[in-house]
């Protein structure tokens, strides 16, 4: 098995999880993108792996929503105006 198939593997192993974990209770999953910041080592996910992840809860019977990105081409998303502010007061 190549690295990638590995890869993919433990993607859907995590939303199946997911799935199981939530199935019998009344609720709504909001899938919302990470948005990178340089104070953390966390990468993006693809737009490709969020779609995936969201079609797979659905096929499973979960209700879920995944949340449009806005600002993070002008490093504006959710969490990185805070990241900005911190290093600016590090840097004081």
């Amino acid at each position: 098995m190549s690295k990638e198939e590995i890869i993919e593997a433990v993607k859907a192993m995590t939303v199946v999880e997911l799935a199981d974990l939530v199935k019998d209770i009344n609720c709504y999953v909001n899938l919302i993108p990470y948005n990178e910041v340089s104070t953390k080592p966390f990468k993006k996910t693809s737009s490709e792996d969020a779609q995936r992840f969201f079609e797979i809860l659905h096929q499973r019977g979960i209700n879920a929503t995944l949340r449009m990105e806005h600002g993070s081409d002008i490093s504006a998303a959710c969490g990185q105006l805070r990241a900005k502010k911190i290093l600016e007061e590090n840097n004081e």
